[in-house]
């Protein structure tokens, strides 16, 4: 039976919760009487379970675990084996903890950095003329024969126009979300796109012609209004994406497999000299050469409601998740920190010491600040 901290910590969370196998139950007898460490650790874990408890949280079970995260995170039908279900439960358990609860930290007389969100950066919309316009706090602008209503409140960008096809209103408008931020506009069809954080959507202020045209680069999830008459027509960095009316989610940040999952409707997805057909509950990888069909992962749409579920995730794609939604630089110390895995959900509304606090607890990472810099090590 192989010996790490991640397997460990796993046991540890089955023991606490009264799900362990008697095998495993008796391996980790014996390593708590060799190995003090360990001991003390699940320890801690009952003694944060009776915390949990005494706050009227109940702990939860493989049975009722996904009805207390949410179905739309984890579906019944899949926790199929017991791996997969003790893993949802003690990922919704520590989450639970996380809310009510400050776990001890090992280090001693240094004092850790609360890091929000970045709100340096702000949404921007450059026009198709050039010109910048700067939408915090800016409730309506108009420009170009355009009205634009921006709902900060709820983070919607919505506009309006004269209806007239000019060459001027035919060109691209680019709207930018930074880092630590997400939005939605309503285009002029009234399709809604959600943007994440660090992505760019280019769209013109009236559709005329024969289809309906916008760019994406980042990630975003859109509700496309039908219309037979004019395909809707997503262009991405290595190829593009065909609708009449769907839902589905776009992810470009990994330039080299660009993602397409398909929530309802159906889409053809192109790039290069490949096509695909998708159909609801399928996603699609795109490349400059090929085009690869999976099932869609229903975790990687919990984006929009601001969460961000992480099953055996590696730290490498942690850090990057959070430079994109906190807008803090990472640094990864160490040749194999990367390599490191964490399950767990992050939630973007959440301080990030919160979610740092749960990384150290669960794994053998650390974490430290210089200055503004998060280390991971």
């Amino acid at each position: 039976m192989p010996l790490n901290n991640d397997h460990i910590g796993q046991l540890i969370m089955e023991k606490a919760m009264q799900m362990i196998s008697p095998e495993d139950d008796l391996f980790l007898q014996q390593l708590m009487e060799k190995n003090e460490a360990v001991r003390q650790q699940y320890e801690q874990a009952c003694d944060k379970m009776q915390q949990a408890t005494n706050k009227g949280i109940q702990p939860p079970t493989p049975e009722t675990g996904w009805q207390q995260l949410d179905a739309k995170l984890i579906r019944r039908k899949r926790l199929k084996n017991r791996s997969y279900a003790i893993g949802a439960a003690a990922a919704i358990l520590l989450v639970l903890l996380a809310g009510t609860l400050y776990f001890s930290s090992t280090q001693t007389g240094k004092q850790n950095t609360a890091i929000t969100a970045n709100k340096k950066e702000q949404l921007r919309l450059k026009l198709a003329d050039g010109r910048i316009i700067t939408l915090t706090d800016r409730p309506e602008i108009s420009v170009n024969g355009m009205i634009l209503t921006n709902d900060s409140s709820n983070h919607i960008l919505r506009y309006r126009s004269s209806g007239k096809s000019t060459p001027e209103n035919n060109k691209l408008n680019t709207l930018s979300v930074p880092a630590g931020q997400n939005y939605k506009i309503e285009l002029a069809d009234g399709t809604m796109v959600t943007l994440n954080a660090l992505t760019q959507l280019s769209f013109p202020s009236v559709f005329s012609g024969n289809t309906r045209e916008i760019s994406i680069n980042g990630e975003a999830y859109l509700k496309v209004a039908h219309n037979a008459d004019k395909p809707f027509i997503v262009h991405l960095p290595v190829g593009k994406v065909q609708v009449l009316g769907t839902q589905f989610n776009i992810n470009t940040y990994n330039s080299a497999a660009q993602k397409v999952s398909l929530v309802e409707g159906s889409l053809k997805c192109s790039a290069s000299n490949h096509s695909l057909i998708l159909v609801p509950g399928k996603a699609a990888l795109l490349s400059e050469n090929a085009i690869t069909e999976q099932i869609l992962n229903e975790d990687e749409l919990t984006w929009i409601k601001g969460e961000y579920m992480m099953n055996n995730s590696q730290i490498s794609e942690i850090a990057l998740l959070i430079t994109r939604w906190y807008g803090v630089q990472v640094i990864l110390d160490g040749p194999t920190t990367g390599n490191k895995r964490f399950s767990g959900i992050i939630y973007k509304n959440n301080p990030l010491e919160d979610f740092l606090t749960m990384l150290k607890s669960t794994t053998d990472a650390d974490y430290y600040f210089q200055g503004s810099v998060l280390h991971i090590k």
